[in-house]
Parts: C-alpha cells; sequence; structure tokens
C-alpha cells in the first residue's frame, strides 16, 4: 500500500487502518503507525500473529493490538 493510499483512506472518512506487522518492518511500521495515528487521526489497528510480532508491535507504540491466532498457537 502507498502511503496515498493512507491519505485517501481518511479523506473517505475512514475511522482506521490495518497494521499488519509480518508485512512491515519496524522503522515503516513506527512510521505508519504514527502517520495513521498523529497526522491522520484515525485509529491503526496493528495486528499480530505471534509472539515475536507482539513485542514488535508494543516496541512500535501500537496502542490497539489485534491477535489473529495462528495454527500453531504461538500467541
Amino acid at each position: 500500500m502507498t502511503i496515498i493510499r493512507f491519505y485517501e483512506s481518511a479523506a473517505a472518512g475512514a475511522d482506521a487502518l490495518l497494521l499488519i506487522v509480518a508485512a512491515l518492518d519496524d522503522d515503516s511500521l513506527r512510521s505508519l503507525r504514527e502517520l495513521t495515528e498523529d497526522e491522520l487521526a484515525m485509529d491503526a489497528l496493528v495486528e499480530v500473529h505471534t509472539r515475536d510480532e507482539m513485542r514488535r508491535a508494543i516496541n512500535c507504540g501500537a496502542n490497539i493490538i489485534g491477535v489473529k491466532q495462528s495454527e500453531s498457537g504461538d500467541v
């Protein structure tokens, strides 16, 4: 997803965006969460699948974390 999609979502009236930890490196996760919450005033739902992803979400400052159950039951 390009950054322009974040702005388009905000302009369309979206309340939240989904950020999937598995699809982002730590710098991207932090910067996209900050863009979503601080600049665009939307909620960032940060999706995790594993304990490691949970740690990464917490470290990036996530306020809302969604746990998607994995088949291995790791989280």
